[in-house]
């Protein structure tokens, strides 16, 4: 049996954080913002350009379901590197974002930046700290 060294032991983690992603990307198409703040811990911080820090679940929830409601969006967003601290219990997710809506019958294109720490806690992994930052 051959043993896991450097990038290689954290393989099924990244999957799992990269599947994570996508499932959020799938419930703002359906527009459950419920589903996607099962992914935040109990204490985490979502932080939108703006606005103040949205900590806690109840918070982030009512952020989701206000962004959920904004004419016309769309999201798409790719995680560029996912690192992984030594311990195995904390990992850092930076990728790119591409969020539509509509303003006045226009479609209104935002391009930026995101960065989420996750914590792996009894086997799963959830958000700790959620934060975009558009380019312009």
């Amino acid at each position: 049996m051959s043993r896991k060294t450097g990038k290689d032991i954290f393989l099924e983690d990244e999957k799992a954080i990269r599947s994570i992603n996508h499932a959020v990307i799938d419930y703002i198409k359906t527009r459950d913002y419920t589903a996607i703040t099962e992914f935040y811990d109990v204490d985490a911080a979502f932080l939108l350009p703006g606005s103040p820090a949205f900590v806690g679940i109840e918070a982030i929830r009512a952020a989701w379901k206000t962004l959920s409601q904004t004419p016309g969006i769309s999201l798409e967003a790719e995680p560029e590197t996912i690192e992984f601290a030594e311990s195995g219990d904390l990992a850092m997710d930076r990728g790119w974002y591409r969020l539509t809506t509509m303003s006045d019958g226009e479609s209104v294109l935002e391009q930026g930046k995101y960065l989420v720490v996750w914590r792996k806690k009894h086997g799963e992994w959830k958000m700790i700290a959620d934060m975009i930052n558009a380019n312009a």
